[in-house]
């Protein structure tokens, strides 16, 4: 049985889409491969069937940009002794732990394998507000994706058109297109009544949400002032965000009346059966498991058209697309559902049958398995 490293700077217990995918691939995996994960220590216990190698987290932490998340260390030997181990890399990123574990992978010629989860040069730009060094961390994240990227065997990208995008860029291994997918037995349409009620939620309250991360690339402030506007007029509206992040975010959320912060969840299902419209308003995205699990959860959704977003959601079909940083449209189209019940329903029934058809965990497993044992 070949030995699998799977090289991560986010892992358990930090939520994220990363985290979320790995929850989700590794016990199926395990089936294949004997697993090992190369990870930050946050504090993950140890699991069944997985040999974890603990990267010590660093001392640096802007919470203002990072909300609360901490890189790990620089380890060279620690992530190069990992890898001389391993018979396939499979890399999840570019932070500290998979740029080394692309580096050491291609210098001790094993094959490597790498999950473009998110297009470097549009996230991390998207967090900084200064024009200039916006301008220029683009260009060092295009130049690092570029370099980094072109050490690799093979790319796993979510839809062709993240590929090209990278193609577009300069880098040119080969990439097979394999999406994420969605637990749709777990994530399922339904109203919990009892959350709603402990939430301070009314039969007659109409709740717009959103999980996920507070961070400054989701731009919440557009959907909390889309809310605002449109509260005035519908005054039984409410706003629900499950998720946390940064503190200047939270702030501004929690001193507007009828906003709900309920925090991180383990569990989140409940929290998307008490929504009635989902909203995602992100300035950059590559999938964005948020939306598809609100979706699988038969909920109309509202979202920029950022990375594969604008694949999957089509416009009146099965949701409705708002461009960037329009508060005003947003609240249009908010409105729009508000007053029509009917289509509420039918975008909801839409996208829980795309989910259904297009999105599934065993296919998404099994395909990775397939191309990582043929590396």
């Amino acid at each position: 049985m070949k030995k699998l490293l799977i090289a991560t700077d986010t892992y358990h217990p930090w939520q994220d889409g990363v985290t979320r995918t790995l929850a989700e691939i590794i016990p199926r995996l395990k089936r294949h491969f004997e697993i090992h994960v190369l990870c930050p220590d946050m504090g993950v216990p140890e699991e069944n069937g997985v040999i974890l190698h603990k990267v010590p987290l660093g001392n640096i932490q802007i919470k203002e940009v990072t909300g609360g998340f901490r890189f790990a260390q620089f380890k060279p030997n620690l992530v190069k002794e990992a890898v001389s181990k391993a018979d396939v890399v499979f890399s999840q990123g570019l932070g500290p732990i998979g740029l080394l574990a692309i580096h050491y992978a291609r210098k001790l010629k094993k094959p490597v394998a790498s999950y473009v989860h998110t297009l470097e040069w549009e996230r991390v730009p998207a967090v900084i507000s200064a024009p200039i060094l916006k301008f220029l961390t683009r260009k060092f994240m295009r130049w690092l994706t570029k370099k980094y990227y072109n050490k690799c065997d093979l790319l796993i990208v979510p839809s062709d058109n993240i590929g090209e995008r990278l193609a577009w860029q300069g880098i040119h291994p080969h990439k097979e297109i394999i999406p994420l997918g969605v637990d749709v037995h777990t994530f399922k349409p339904g109203r919990n009544h009892e959350l709603r009620k402990k939430l301070g939620i009314e039969e007659r309250d109409l709740v717009i949400g959103y999980h996920g991360r507070l961070a400054r690339e989701k731009d919440l402030p557009t959907l909390l002032r889309a809310y605002v506007h449109l509260r005035r007029k519908y005054p039984s509206l409410k706003l629900l965000i499950v998720g946390e992040g940064l503190k200047i975010l939270t702030w501004r959320l929690e001193h507007q009346n009828g906003v709900i912060l309920s925090g991180k969840q383990q569990h989140v299902v409940p929290y998307l059966q008490c929504m009635d419209i989902y909203c995602l308003t992100s300035l950059s995205e590559t999938t964005s498991l948020s939306t598809l699990e609100a979706m699988a959860c038969g909920l109309p959704v509202i979202a920029t058209p950022v990375g594969f977003i604008r694949e999957y959601l089509h416009n009146k079909e099965n949701g409705l697309i708002t461009p960037k940083r329009d508060s005003v449209i947003l609240a249009n189209k908010i409105e729009g559902l508000i007053q029509s019940p009917e289509l509420r329903k039918k975008l909801g029934e839409n996208a829980r049958k795309m989910i259904e058809h297009q999105f599934n965990w065993e296919s998404t497993a099994e395909k990775i398995r397939k191309v990582l044992e043929i590396l």
